[in-house]
């Protein structure tokens, strides 16, 4: 299905009748947790927070391991850094490259923490749409617009990031599909041959990616866009009792770890 980064996954569950500001809260929340907790209990209190949370989003658990694919490398590649770079005590292999007990923990610990941050933010983005995402931030950081932030084109720029991802992912399979019925491999000969064949998916996604935003350009002129406005929200944001018990369940347990 190509990339589904940013993709929201219209499901009926607890996660997605929570408030976005809620989703928002706790993303940020359990985000600095993975980061600060300590190894290894603090990372298993996380990490079962985030599955419970998963859970509860009935969003489909490979819809999380193919957005963890474009990250597997530099994920791997960090954790290496970590396991023969670590000082401690010695295990095995050969000087600069060693194996150690802490390096081992250090590379299971940055492993989980990364892990964990990018299956939040698939999280978030599976069960909030888009312009409640941009809402919830433009409420949460309203305070900027009194110093002259442009706060809300900063916002309006991200949400149509999100918005355009999952179409560049739907139009470079379509892509991929349209150059094998013409007979290209992208998957045979050296890494210079390849190279050259990609610059064939590259070029035209290019070119419908700036076409696709000249045609919204245009549709948002034509409705009489203007940047700095006051404009009103479609979906009203209002917090019930299950958010602020997910906020206070989830704030006692990051102070407990940390």
């Amino acid at each position: 299905m190509g990339l589904r980064m940013g993709q929201y996954l219209p499901l009926d569950s607890p996660i997605h009748r929570l408030d976005p500001r809620t989703k928002l809260l706790v993303t940020i929340l359990l985000g600095l947790a993975c980061f600060k907790a300590p190894y290894p209990w603090g990372i298993i209190m996380v990490v079962s927070i985030i599955l419970i949370l998963v859970t509860a989003s009935r969003v489909p658990l490979y819809h999380y391991l193919q957005d963890l694919r474009p990250f597997a490398l530099i994920i791997l590649i960090t954790a290496a850094i970590q396991l023969f770079l670590t000082p401690g005590d010695y295990l095995i292999g050969y000087p600069p490259l060693i194996i150690t007990q802490q390096g081992i923990a250090a590379a299971i610990a940055l492993l989980i923490r990364i892990t964990g941050i990018l299956i939040l933010a698939r999280w978030l983005t599976a069960t909030t749409r888009p312009v409640e995402l941009s809402n919830s931030l433009e409420t949460l950081l309203h305070p900027l617009k009194r110093i002259g932030f442009p706060l809300h084109e900063l916002l309006m720029i991200m949400t149509l990031s999100l918005s355009f991802i999952p179409l560049l992912g739907e139009e470079t399979v379509r892509i991929q599909r349209a150059q094998a019925a013409r007979g290209a491999n992208l998957h045979t000969g050296n890494l210079l041959s390849r190279m050259k064949r990609i610059i064939a998916i590259i070029v035209p996604l290019l070119r419908g990616a700036m076409q696709r935003a000249a045609y919204l350009a245009e549709a948002m002129e034509n409705r009489g866009y203007e940047a700095g406005g006051h404009r009103t929200h479609l979906y009203q944001q209002k917090m019930a009792i299950s958010d602020y018990g997910l906020c206070t369940a989830v704030v006692a347990a990051v102070i407990l770890i940390l």
